[in-house]
């Protein structure tokens, strides 16, 4: 069972922050299914909180560089800071 679905309502039109949204989704359903199945031996559930956390740090780093880079408004820059 997936926690999160992706839709095509999600894109945002630049490949590199949709890939990245892409991937934090695979990682929330990764830890969706654990919490649902349960933990078996095998699974590490530190390890899937912190590839979750690493790479949402990264998404959001990568995230701000770029809204700097196009030059984004600060008004709607600050407010989205705000929201990661």
């Amino acid at each position: 069972m997936k926690a999160f679905v992706w839709s095509k309502y999600f894109v945002t039109g630049i490949t590199q922050i949709d890939d990245q949204h892409k991937k934090l989704v695979e990682l929330v359903n990764e830890l969706g299914e654990i919490t649902v199945d349960g933990v078996s031996s095998s699974v590490n559930w530190n390890d899937i909180l912190d590839r979750l956390i690493n790479y949402t740090k990264y998404h959001f780093k990568d995230e701000e560089k770029l809204m700097i880079e196009y030059k984004i408004a600060k008004r709607h820059f600050t407010e989205h800071v705000k929201r990661h």
